[in-house]
């Protein structure tokens, strides 16, 4: 009597494409996250640049004393967008605040809370040009900018 023995299992083969297979389904979503974070980054960079121009457009004379994102949201020179619930707060892509404040009299501040530590570097990169000081602390997850003149 002739015994079949048959192995169960998978071939290298087999294996090789299960792998191959994975491998492309890892590389769809890794695409696709990374999309997303570009995504966000960029609707914060088009919410400063409005804070930023909508700021210099309230203080038409180049002072700044009084600002707030408060005044700005009440006054309608900010969108629900960037306002939130009227304050900046949970505003931002990653549910963060927008803050602006005066900085004497021919300067505002903008702080921006919870800018993933792998967004928060880019986004200083880019306002290092147009901004008087950028400064992004990975610790806090703060993003602080500085215009005017």
């Amino acid at each position: 009597m002739k015994v079949n023995k048959r192995q169960a299992g998978f071939t290298i083969m087999e294996l090789v494409v299960a792998l191959g297979v994975m491998g492309i389904l890892m590389a769809i979503a890794s695409k696709a996250f990374n999309d997303t974070s570009m995504a966000e980054s960029h609707r914060l960079q088009t919410d400063i640049d409005k804070i930023a121009a909508q700021t210099v457009k309230y203080a038409a004379g180049g002072v700044f004393t009084g600002v707030s994102i408060n005044v700005l949201c009440t006054d309608k020179y900010l969108n629900t967008d960037v306002c939130g619930t009227g304050d900046g707060a949970g505003a931002n892509p990653w549910a963060g605040n927008y803050s602006v404040v005066a900085s004497g009299t021919n300067r505002f501040l903008v702080t921006v809370t919870d800018v993933p530590t792998n967004v928060g570097p880019q986004i200083a990169k880019y306002y290092s040009k147009t901004a008087r000081s950028v400064n992004y602390v990975p610790g806090t997850k703060a993003l602080t900018l500085i215009f005017g003149t």
